[in-house]
């Protein structure tokens, strides 16, 4: 029987990212040869949590636990939350405390969500709202 390749089953190196190295806009990975690898970007790709430490942005739709709300960004360093439907309520985003709510009066659609946006297909006659979670905001 060979022993496995190095660094698992498809012979690449495994590469472990390096999360005290992180920064609002990159992140730093150690090879097993030893090599660190940096990737920056022009947006952020982590934020700060309530800790001070970074976590990687998720700007995925998941399922809310907020109260009257349907979906939610699932790890943005802010929070977006969409009701079911345009009926339901306004559409919440908030950051320390503070919020602004946006609806559409008179509309009605149910939100579909795919992946990071949510479209509510004719909320108003001939009128389409569609909604994307950015890592900014």
């Amino acid at each position: 029987m060979r022993p496995a390749p190095p660094g698992g089953a498809s012979g690449k190196p495994v590469a472990r990212e390096l999360p005290g190295l992180r920064t609002a806009t990159s992140r730093t990975v150690e090879t097993t040869q030893g090599v660190y690898r940096t990737e920056v970007s022009s947006s952020p790709v982590n934020y700060r949590d309530a800790q001070g430490a970074w976590q990687p942005i998720d700007t995925t739709l998941v399922a809310s636990t907020g109260k009257g709300f349907a979906w939610q960004a699932k790890a943005v360093g802010y929070d977006a939350q969409f009701p079911g439907t345009l009926a339901d309520g306004p559409i919440r985003v908030s950051r320390g405390g503070r919020w602004v709510g946006l609806q559409l009066d008179g509309a009605t659609a149910k939100g579909v969500v795919d992946g990071a946006t949510i479209t509510h297909a004719d909320a108003l006659p001939g009128v389409t709202l569609v909604y994307t979670v950015l890592s900014t905001g």
